[in-house]
This record gives C-alpha cells, sequence and structure tokens, in this order.
C-alpha cells in the first residue's frame, strides 16, 4: 500500500518484542530518526527558530545597559564649577541616599583615596566635547608644628626662675574644652649655659600621644647667651611655648586644568603658582601651595604662671623628670599673664615660617581617613555613626616616638585613620623621602566659584538645625577643627602638582601606598554648556554617557542639581561637646551615569514576547506533526509500545531539535563575544577617530591639557590622531580596525 508524505513504516524485523517497564525502547529511537529525516525541513525551520530566539534572548538579555538619565527638569543652580563628577566605579552613594533620594555632599571627592587611573584621567581630557578635565588625588593629611611664643612679663620676671604655660584647649564654639596643666615650662638662668639634662625629652615608645607628660615643652633661657631652642631664637624676652600640630590636608592637581577650572591661578596671594612640569627626580623638592588662611574656631587659652623656688632648684640640681613632674603637680604657682592664642594666629605663623624657610620640610608619614558613615533616619535626618578616638600606634606606626598629633585628635572621631610611614629599604637605607618646598600661598575664598556653588578649597560651617543647637552654639555655626577625623572635615590647605604623586605612592618609600590608581576624582566642565536650556543638558548628557561608556567609572551630572538642606547629628564629644544635629547642605543629582543590570521594563517584555512567540510555534508545529502521525502511533501500539514508551519518544524528538539548537546558538553568542572583543580599540571605532581627526579636534585635545603632537628625528609633527589613534595602531585615513592600546600620555605626568 502506498505511504503518505511523513509516514514511516517499521522494519519486518522489529515484530512484537517483549516490552522494556522503563527508558526508551530501541524501535522509538529508530523510528525518531526516521521521522526526523523524513520531516528534514521541519525540524530545520523549529532548529532556526528556537536557535534565533535563545541567541537574541542571551545576548540582549545579558548586557548591561550604561546609561545617563536626567529626570525632571534641571534647576537655575547647581554645586560646582562642573557639570560632572567622575569617581572610582566602587564608590558607595548608599550613605548619600539615607537623606532622601541621591545626594552629594559639597566635596564629594575629598573622602576618596584613589580609584582612577592617569590613563584614565588622561582620556577624559581628551574626549571631543570636554572643555576642562580637571584630576584631583587626595594625598593625605600630614602634620605640621609651629611654636608660638608667649612672652613672659618683663617686669614680673626674675632669674634663676622657672614658669610653667597651662593651656585650655576649647573648640566647637568653646563647648569642647581641653586643659593641658603645665604643659610648657620655661628655665630663665643667669648663666651662660643651661643645667645637665635641661631641656630634656619625655617622649617614650608606646607613650599616651595626649598625655601631658608626653606632650609637656621644656625650654631653657639664658640671660645671658639667650634661648636654647631652635623655634625660639631672635625672641628678645624669656617666653612660653604654646605648640600647635595642624593636620594639613594635601591634594594633587593638574596646575593648568585647575586654573581654567577653578581660577587658582588668580587666586595666588603670596609667591607663585604652581609649575607645569617639574623633574620628578630622587630628592627632588615637590613644589606647594597652600592656603593662607584656615576657617575653625580653636584657641589656645594660656596662662602664664611662675613656679616656686623649689622647682627651679631642682631644675638647676639636675633632677630627673619624675621628680620634677612630682613637684608640678604638688606645688602652687603664681598666675603672671594670660594670653589667648588663636589657630588663626598660630597658623599665619606657620606659613610665614614656611615661606621664609631656606630648605623643604622631609615627609615620613601621612595619614588617609576613611569616608563618614552616615545613618539614616525616618524623618530624613541623618547620623553621623561616633568612632572611637585612633590609638596612639595610629600616630607612632613605628612603634617610635615621632610627631605629636594635635590635642583635638584625641576627641570622638567621625572617621578613621590610617597611617602610612616611609619604611627603611635594604641594608637599613631607605629612600629619599618627599620633600615640600612652600613656593606661594592662595586665598581660599579667592578661588572661584564659577557661575554656581561653592569655591572648592572653601570649609563648610554647619548652622544649629534645631533650637537646642542654636543655643548650644550661642547662634554661631559648628566649624572644622584640628581634629583629621572630626566633623565637618576641612578643605585641602596643601596643593602640590599631580605630577609629582609618585612622590607619595611609590612602594619603595610607602609599602602600603596604593600606585595604580592615585586619582580621587575628574571634575569635567563640558564645552558649550550656558545653562540649563536643553541643548546644554543634552551636551551633558551625551558627554556622561560617553565617558561612562569608555572608563567605567561612576560619572554624576552637576549641572542642575539643586541644593538640599540636610539635617545630621553629629555625636557627642569626649571633651564636654554635646550631641548637635546641625543642617549641611548637600546637593540633588539631576543625572548619574549608572550601570543597569536587569533590562528595561519594555525590553523584558520584547524579550518574554519573542520567547513565548517561539513557543507557541513550536508548539503547534508539534501538536500538527502528531496530528499527521496518528496512523503511525496507532501501529506502533500495535507492535507492543505502551502510553508512555510512545510519549517519551515523542519528548525525545522535541528535546533532539532543542539540543541541536541550544549548541548551535551557543556557538554564535561565542563567535559575537571574540568579535567584539577583537575589534575595540579603548572602545573608540576608527570611524570616530577618523572624524575627530577630519573635524580639527586636535587643536581642541591640546587646549584641554594634552601634548602637542611629537617630532621626528627629522623635525616634521608625527601624525598622532586623538584617543590614542595613530597609523602604527592601525587607525589611518583608510583603515577600519583599531589595533593599537596605549594611548599617548600628557609629559607633564608620570607615565
Amino acid at each position: 500500500m502506498p505511504r503518505s508524505h511523513g509516514e514511516v513504516s517499521l522494519p519486518m524485523s522489529v515484530g512484537r518484542r517483549p516490552v522494556r517497564k522503563g527508558g526508551v525502547h530501541p524501535a522509538a529511537l529508530w523510528l525518531t530518526w526516521r521521522r526526523l529525516r523524513a520531516q528534514r525541513w521541519r525540524a530545520m525551520t523549529l532548529v532556526l527558530a528556537v536557535t534565533c530566539a535563545t541567541t537574541a534572548f542571551t545576548v540582549l538579555g545579558g548586557v548591561k545597559v550604561q546609561r545617563v538619565e536626567i529626570a525632571g527638569a534641571a534647576a537655575p543652580a547647581a554645586s560646582a564649577t562642573y557639570d560632572l563628577l567622575v569617581l572610582p566605579p566602587d564608590t558607595a552613594a548608599g550613605t548619600e541616599r539615607a537623606g532622601g533620594g541621591s545626594l552629594l555632599r559639597p566635596r564629594r571627592w575629598q573622602d576618596v583615596y584613589g580609584g582612577i587611573t592617569l590613563e584614565q584621567a588622561r582620556r577624559i581630557q581628551r574626549m571631543p566635547g570636554v572643555e576642562v578635565a580637571a584630576p584631583i588625588a587626595m594625598v593625605g593629611y600630614i602634620l605640621q608644628t609651629v611654636h608660638v611664643a608667649v612672652p613672659i612679663p618683663q617686669g614680673r620676671s626674675r632669674v634663676p626662675a622657672a614658669y610653667s604655660a597651662t593651656v585650655t584647649h576649647t573648640t566647637d564654639q568653646g563647648l569642647s574644652r581641653i586643659v593641658q596643666p603645665h604643659v610648657s615650662v620655661t628655665y630663665v638662668t643667669p648663666e651662660a649655659g643651661c643645667p645637665a639634662g635641661f631641656p630634656y625629652l619625655d617622649a617614650q615608645p608606646g607613650a599616651d600621644p595626649f598625655a601631658v607628660r608626653t606632650r609637656r615643652a621644656r625650654t631653657c633661657w639664658s640671660t645671658r647667651t639667650g634661648p636654647a631652642p631652635e623655634w625660639a631664637q631672635g625672641m628678645s624676652q624669656p617666653s612660653v611655648e604654646d605648640t600647635w600640630t595642624f593636620p594639613t590636608l594635601v591634594a594633587a592637581v593638574d596646575p593648568a586644568a585647575e586654573a581654567a577650572l577653578n581660577n587658582l591661578d588668580g587666586a595666588m596671594s603670596a609667591g607663585r603658582y604652581l609649575p607645569e612640569g617639574t623633574p620628578a627626580g630622587d630628592g627632588e623638592p615637590i613644589p606647594v601651595i597652600r592656603a593662607d588662611s584656615v576657617a575653625d574656631d580653636d584657641r589656645d587659652e594660656v596662662v602664664v604662671a611662675r613656679l616656686p623656688d623649689a622647682v627651679a632648684a631642682a631644675i638647676a640640681a639636675g633632677q630627673s623628670t619624675a621628680q620634677i613632674d612630682r613637684l608640678l603637680s604638688e606645688t602652687g604657682e603664681t598666675v603672671v599673664s594670660r594670653r589667648t592664642v588663636t589657630s588663626a594666629q598660630a597658623y599665619q605663623q606657620l606659613v610665614a615660617e614656611a615661606l621664609a624657610s631656606p630648605g623643604p620640610d622631609a615627609v615620613g608619614a601621612y595619614w588617609t581617613a576613611t569616608a563618614v558613615d552616615y545613618v539614616g533616619h525616618a524623618d530624613g535626618r541623618v547620623s553621623v555613626a561616633p568612632q572611637p578616638p585612633p590609638p596612639a600606634a595610629t600616630w607612632d606606626p613605628n612603634g617610635t616616638p615621632g610627631q605629636l598629633p594635635p590635642v583635638g585628635a584625641s576627641d570622638t572621631a567621625a572617621r578613621r585613620l590610617v597611617a602610612h610611614t616611609a619604611s627603611p629599604g635594604p641594608g637599613g637605607t631607605r629612600a629619599p623621602w618627599p620633600r615640600l618646598s612652600t613656593v606661594g600661598t592662595f586665598a581660599p575664598d579667592g578661588v572661584s566659584a564659577g557661575r554656581r556653588g561653592v569655591a572648592a578649597y572653601s570649609s563648610q560651617s554647619l548652622p544649629g538645625a534645631d533650637d537646642a543647637t542654636r543655643r548650644a552654639l550661642g547662634g554661631s555655626e559648628l566649624a572644622p577643627n584640628t581634629n583629621p577625623a572630626g566633623y565637618p572635615a576641612g578643605a585641602p590647605t596643601m596643593l602640590m602638582p599631580l605630577s609629582r604623586i609618585g612622590a607619595f605612592t611609590d612602594p619603595a618609600v610607602f609599602h602600603d601606598a596604593g600606585r595604580d590608581a592615585p586619582v580621587s576624582a575628574v571634575r569635567v566642565r563640558v564645552a558649550g554648556v550656558t545653562g540649563t536650556d536643553a541643548l546644554s543638558t543634552e551636551r551633558v548628557r551625551t558627554a556622561a554617557d560617553e565617558i561612562s561608556r569608555a572608563t567605567g567609572l561612576r560619572v554624576s551630572v552637576t549641572l542642575g542639581a539643586t541644593p538640599a538642606r540636610v539635617s545630621v547629628t553629629v555625636p557627642a564629644g569626649q571633651h564636654g561637646r554635646p550631641a548637635l544635629t546641625v543642617t549641611e547642605t548637600w546637593y540633588r543629582e539631576s543625572a548619574a551615569a549608572v550601570n543597569v543590570d536587569a533590562q528595561e521594563s519594555k525590553s523584558r517584555i520584547l524579550l518574554l514576547a519573542l520567547l513565548l512567540v517561539c513557543g507557541l510555534a513550536v508548539a503547534n508545529s508539534t501538536i500538527a506533526a502528531n496530528r499527521a502521525l496518528a496512523p503511525e502511533l496507532r501501529q506502533q501500539a500495535r507492535l507492543g509500545l505502551l502510553p508512555g514508551e510512545i510519549r517519551r519518544h515523542l519528548l525525545a524528538e522535541v528535546g533532539l531539535l532543542a539540543l541541536a539548537a541550544g549548541l548551535l546558538s551557543t556557538l554564535l553568542v561565542w563567535l559575537a563575544s571574540v568579535s567584539r572583543t577583537r575589534g575595540s580599540c579603548h572602545r573608540t571605532p576608527c570611524w570616530r577617530c577618523r572624524r575627530r581627526w577630519r573635524s580639527g579636534s586636535e587643536r581642541h585635545w591640546s587646549r584641554s591639557g594634552g601634548p602637542a603632537r611629537p617630532r621626528t628625528p627629522t623635525g616634521r609633527t608625527a601624525d598622532r590622531r586623538p584617543g590614542g589613534c595613530t597609523p602604527a595602531a592601525g587607525c589611518g585615513p583608510r583603515s577600519s580596525s583599531c589595533r593599537g592600546r596605549r594611548a599617548a600620555a600628557p609629559s607633564a605626568w608620570p607615565r
């Protein structure tokens, strides 16, 4: 009898065989194969349909969409002189979200120590549409000490005699008070020399750096030869010492970019501006400029007293430190004068000494601070999570007495400090320490805030947010102080060239410093932005999207960022300050470049619809084929196949088709990924390189801080395109692929 199309007959050798209780009957497998061969066009169509659906879902569903979205209309005011703030990709934003929404604190980059490579910063500078890209690298805090002389009244001094200074350090508008009794002792003698063993040092390894015994300054003053200590040279009368230690926050900047962005060169108040390029040889001093003022409210109330004759006699007799300290605690004194020394006065003396210093200052240690940990509350208020004061080992990392920290650092902290100490090299020798040479000063308030926002290097004082805080502050504001771990933090007061950042990231000097990615942030001003109109907003959005795609960094759009008043609760201190709730101005982002792991809702619906359509097509084709196979299935049942075996061999047919489609889809996805990887060159297609070259982007690239095109030995200008596209990289006018991997580096930066 003739067979219809698609009908398969059994071989005569099959016959009736014992039925197996499990698995697939061999005859069923043979039938499945024969049926697939007979209906090969239907099978190929199903395989291609499943392959297309699987490949589309894998490729489109596995891509992380990186985009910039600007939510709402941009406000007419923003937070800084830049339109974009580029931060490391792992910079946490969760603390800012505690206040409701996505918020940025002023100088958000100040809490970030590294995370962006120099190559990424250069790439941003060379991008089209970028007018100015100013990288900044936070180095950390260095301790600088100044000795303020408090004169002993002439009419009330006698010799030999001993005098002491009891210093009460106040900060936080007088709420925090630290009393240091007899923290300075001066011995005045008519002899030509000082007694043996005086002045003496009492710094012991591991000693409490905030104990009065450890911090006590001892001075010998001869009426014949003058003062013994170096700091008192040139003084005309005996004095006691008031020691101030300032935690100077150091940042490295690109001088040209900083001048273009913030008019830093126009804010110089003394000396000269940072040079464009400085030699980076071993031992070469690093030029720095420093702020000419500080905004904290610290002050010392100094009480000068004449000590009993027993103390002077003990000093003249050369008695031990313990004996003299016991006399200081047991005997009374006669007050001869009082004086108030403010932080501003002490800092002015520090700056004057730095400008007049004949040689640079060596830096053997610096400290970095972690970010503040905020705790959000239901009412929108945030609290600063308190941290314990840094332990003594933080200030003496090598177990040897070093420079004393500021006395205010003994208070409750808002961030943790990490010490980085210069380590000795092989054989007991050490690599040259960084040496800083002050070449000028700048006025923080004179740094331009541009058309919107806060100046980059001005500290922010915080007013009280409730009646209790306003009464405690006496109507004033909470200002930064000399505690490097306190809240709020002060702005950077010392700037150095970014080309010399290697002095602080060299593992031969600081073994625990990060060298690969020293840049903390890049502040970007987009070309052609005149306000918050639609065209300017689109230019900023496009630039942010390009930076995010090319570097993978976190991009925050500050154009149109609106001020948001956030109530911040500062924890109580250990020296009398109660918990305070102050108002701090943060800025609500108008946009942000984010990595989106999930697809948009529309994309997800389309992908699911694609899978559903494919599944319905496969089901419809399978059902139609099974209906056509009804006579054959009845014949299989007569041959002894059970219904369960018939269902299994039908499912085996569908499984074979799905397996073939899955293998083919896997091969296509792999080929697509290999092709995309081989075709990338800094994620910049060659057609874009050629377009930028032809449109004259080279001129804009040079204005934004990039190098001029180098010259060959014959004197001709080398053909170097922007973005690292050179003839050697395969990116000529007629090429179609990029084979180069390294872009040209500005000569003023370390390679």
